[in-house]
């Protein structure tokens, strides 16, 4: 038998920016839909950490009334939060022109100005979904979905994937189709894809989505028939 290697298939990689405090640094991405998720580390023992609630405060930057609160959970040795900025009513998604204000908010009526967040350069993608492996005579074709077909800029965003499975090679498309010889026949494999935007902000870090749920197929026995589950 042939032995089993771990395939990563990996197309181009993006880079995206933080917002980052240098006393209280802090992580926020969106799924460029309207979605905002922070991490952040607190460590202003002073201000109360361990005795009163706080939040982060995004304000719209062209128009101060549009405000969003963010409450802060703790999750391990960090906080954390999620929160949908619906900005204008029928636009589906942030465009690259929204930009926020950023505070860090205390029940005591305090509060830190932690700069700007850009939706733009700092996407996380969700993960893609309906991954699926389909049997040919000739091989094997796994598809999937970008979860942004109906995105608004979904050209623009030029999204890329990562497929990890059984042997090791790069495929640049949006679909892979392996041949039955390059997989071992009559064993069960393992699927999943994650995916990120391609877009050349080279003053960004790379960050891709989560992983898509993962899928189970079994290679046939050359002879034999498929088994896909």
């Amino acid at each position: 038998m042939k032995p089993v290697l771990t395939f990563c298939a990996i197309w181009n990689i993006i880079q995206l920016s933080w917002c980052n405090s240098a006393k209280d640094p802090f992580t926020c991405v969106t799924d460029y839909w309207k979605n905002i998720s922070c991490i952040m580390n607190i460590t202003d023992k002073s201000a109360g950490v361990d005795n009163i609630h706080y939040w982060l405060e995004f304000i719209e930057e062209t128009d101060e009334t549009i405000k969003y609160k963010c409450q802060l959970v703790e999750m391990g040795n960090s906080y954390g939060c999620t929160f949908l900025a619906n900005v204008m009513e029928g636009i589906i998604s942030f465009m690259d022109m929204d930009c926020f204000e950023v505070h860090l908010c205390y029940d005591n009526n305090s509060k830190t100005n932690y700069g700007k967040f850009i939706p733009v350069e700092n996407i996380q993608l969700t993960a893609p979904s309906h991954l699926t492996v389909q049997w040919t005579p000739e091989g094997y074709h796994f598809t999937w979905k970008s979860g942004y077909e109906h995105h608004p800029y979904y050209t623009a965003l030029k999204i890329g994937y990562q497929l990890c499975f059984y042997n090791e090679k790069c495929i640049e498309t949006q679909s892979i189709f392996i041949t039955r010889s390059d997989l071992e026949p009559d064993t069960e494999h393992a699927l999943k894809i994650r995916s990120q935007v391609k877009r050349p902000l080279e003053f960004n870090k790379r960050h891709w989505s989560p992983w898509s749920a993962l899928v189970q197929f079994k290679t046939d026995a050359r002879e034999g028939k498929k088994e896909l589950f």
